[in-house]
């Protein structure tokens, strides 16, 4: 389960980065926040999962089409919330891909090194949610503020008066 988490938190950070300049549905659910926590459970998922599969070759080939089947179904539950929040397949599709092709192949891959123990996977893990987190406010939504335009400048020797035509 290790190399899940080590693999969800890299493509946490991936595709919290790829996230910025696609067009969110809403900001308040599809953030960078929010894709760090689902790319966090895909890793964990894909670690638990590859435990007892990687045992058989069997368990190995449905791990695999398991996890394309997985990826497959959220982008078709991305496709059937699109009519409804304009944009989430466009949003979600870049972004699944990432996390289900990094946590499918590289848990399996990094299972059993050396290299993933307790420190690394902490690492990784506070790695990935400061950045999920440190750009969660990044949206393309609209600020919501109420500014006027500009000033005019008047030119010099002109009265305000002058220019309103009273």
């Amino acid at each position: 389960m290790l190399a899940g988490l080590v693999c969800g938190s890299g493509a946490a950070v991936v595709a919290s980065l790829v996230q910025l300049p696609l067009h969110s549905p809403t900001d308040v659910v599809f953030n960078s926040l929010t894709v760090t926590v689902g790319s966090l459970a895909a890793g964990t998922l894909a670690g638990a999962l590859w435990g007892p599969a990687r045992r058989s070759r069997r368990g190995r080939v449905m791990f695999f089409a398991g996890w394309g089947l997985l990826l497959v179904a959220v982008l078709g539950a991305s496709a059937a919330a699109d009519p409804h929040l304009d944009r989430t397949l466009s949003f979600v599709g870049p972004l699944a891909g990432i996390v289900m092709v990094a946590t499918g192949v590289g848990t399996p891959a990094l299972t059993g090194s050396e290299r993933v123990g307790g420190l690394a996977v902490a690492l990784a893990v506070v790695a990935a949610v400061g950045v999920g987190a440190g750009l969660a406010t990044q949206g393309d939504a609209e600020s919501g503020r109420l500014e006027l335009p500009p000033r005019a400048l008047i030119p010099a020797g002109e009265s305000a008066i002058w220019q309103l035509g009273l």
